[in-house]
């Protein structure tokens, strides 16, 4: 009956540890939008969204693409407002905030210092980050750019970072910005562990990569990732021109390019290890 299946979920509830948690597309109601008294949704499983739990430890992957935190009918977090919420989940290793096709997320520069300082604060043990669909509006592009890559130092065991989807707005900026003034260079440059980053649909001021800013990036990508031995690169929708300009910017002497079949387009780049006689 209603009362005995309440009460084995409480029970299931307590004894459980949930280590991989999927919430994709969900909107999670905190209890102002429903009747706490609702047979669907009891008070024990509402108030764990109010209040830290100590079993949220053990949570390790979480994922949010679309997720919608509803704390009253006209307030709902999303994306990077999650953030002071998940900060009760300290084992997370994989988080993904992304937002839908339809509705992505917008953050201007002070939103943008806010996350990084949050994600390098009380998520030491990140390894995976995936927000798609992010819109990032700068307004003082070259000055947040480098706070942010002093920031991201903090995330230390990051290795993998998914920005497929992403439009970076640079408030009128040329799209050819010196490398080590750009949001992708201080990624890519100050995140210690990073090994592989997706770029699919990247957009700067609503333009993809063109032959130009594909050579300019991968230059930057060869002279300054953090790691000197070895990183992967993903991107979707590239031309054959612009492919081939990009591949051309990432070989170097002593590094071997390696590029998968098929879509997403996979490019790993290693440096070559030379023995002596």
């Amino acid at each position: 009956d209603e009362a005995t299946a309440i009460r084995y979920f409480r029970d299931l509830l307590s004894n459980w540890k949930v280590i991989d948690l999927n919430l994709a597309s969900c909107t999670i109601d905190t209890g102002f939008g429903m009747a706490l008294t609702s047979p669907l949704c009891p008070l024990p499983i509402v108030l764990p969204i109010q209040t830290p739990v100590r079993s949220w430890s053990c949570i390790k992957t979480l994922r949010l693409p679309n997720v919608k935190l509803k704390e009253s009918p006209a307030v709902e977090q999303r994306g990077h407002l999650l953030l002071p919420l998940l900060r009760y989940c300290p084992s997370l290793t994989v988080l993904d905030l992304s937002a839908s096709d339809n509705q992505q997320i917008c953050l201007d520069d002070n939103s943008l210092r806010t996350f990084f300082q949050r994600l390098g604060t009380d998520f030491k043990k990140l390894r995976e980050l995936t927000m798609c669909n992010w819109e990032l509006r700068f307004k003082q592009y070259e000055e947040t750019c480098s706070e942010i890559g002093s920031l991201v130092k903090s995330c230390a065991e990051l290795r993998t970072l998914v920005l497929d989807k992403v439009s970076e707005v640079r408030s009128g900026l040329s799209i050819s910005t010196p490398c080590k003034k750009t949001f992708l260079h201080q990624l890519v440059n100050n995140l210690p562990r990073l090994a592989e980053l997706s770029l699919c649909c990247y957009r700067i001021d609503n333009y993809e990569f063109d032959r130009d800013s594909a050579s300019h990036l991968g230059q930057c990508f060869h002279d300054h990732w953090c790691s000197s031995t070895k990183f992967k690169l993903k991107f979707f929708g590239l031309t054959h021109e612009v492919e081939s300009s990009l591949l051309e910017s990432l070989k170097k002497d002593n590094f071997s390019v390696v590029t998968s079949s098929g879509y997403p387009l996979e490019i790993t780049v290693k440096k070559r290890y030379i023995l002596s006689a």
